[in-house]
């Protein structure tokens, strides 16, 4: 008679494989002095982990059954992501983290869960006009009303400019607007826009 095992059996039974030659060859090779007797099959789930993880995506050391520092980096990594306590150290956190790696859908991939990586800025150094673009498209650009023009003139006149408060955009405002743009390595347009008002405020 032929049995078949189950699909999610066949890790445990490769799991108890590992566990059983692992064992085995640690019997025949002799137990070290000062050897805990977790920790045969400690070392087995760290080698079963070792093989599992950078299929993964997760970088492992050599399946010795050692801790080494990839092998802990690659644990810990996946350990967050699959919001798994991060634990190297214990054989029970390490079973867990085996069992999740090997059965639990869906799979974690480093893939999936690491952001998107940020374009490189290009080459060279910013220009102010570089600069004055990034902040403007993150700062609502309101409509130039009286009110606007009365608080960029009253900003000004607080940074030493003077000027009077009508609340229209004249010429003497507008060179004024320039002048403080020129201070503060923007463009020198004459325009009141978010940016402006809020450097106005600092």
């Amino acid at each position: 008679m032929i049995f078949k095992i189950p699909s999610r059996s066949r890790g445990t039974a490769a799991l108890a494989l590992t566990l059983c030659c692992w064992m085995g060859a640690r019997a025949l090779a002799g137990t070290p002095s000062g050897a805990r007797p977790g920790d045969d099959v400690q070392a087995a789930y760290l080698m079963a982990l070792q093989q599992a993880l950078p299929a993964h995506g997760y970088p492992a050391g050599p399946p010795t059954g050692r801790l080494d520092p990839a092998t802990e980096q690659g644990l810990r990594a996946y350990q967050r992501d699959a919001h798994l306590p991060e634990d190297t150290q214990h054989a029970s956190a390490l079973k867990v983290t085996l069992d999740r790696i090997t059965y639990a859908p869906p799979p974690v991939s480093a893939a999936e869960t690491r952001p998107p990586e940020k374009p490189a800025p290009p080459d060279g150094p910013a220009t102010p006009a570089d600069a004055s673009a990034a902040v403007q498209g993150a700062v609502e650009v309101p409509v130039v009303d009286d009110a606007s023009i009365r608080l960029v003139q009253e900003g000004l006149r607080a940074k030493g400019f003077d000027l009077a408060r009508t609340g229209t955009l004249d010429a003497e405002t507008e060179t004024a607007i320039k002048a403080f743009q020129a201070e503060n390595n923007l463009p020198t347009d004459g325009r009141i826009d978010g940016y402006l008002l809020d450097l106005l405020k600092r």
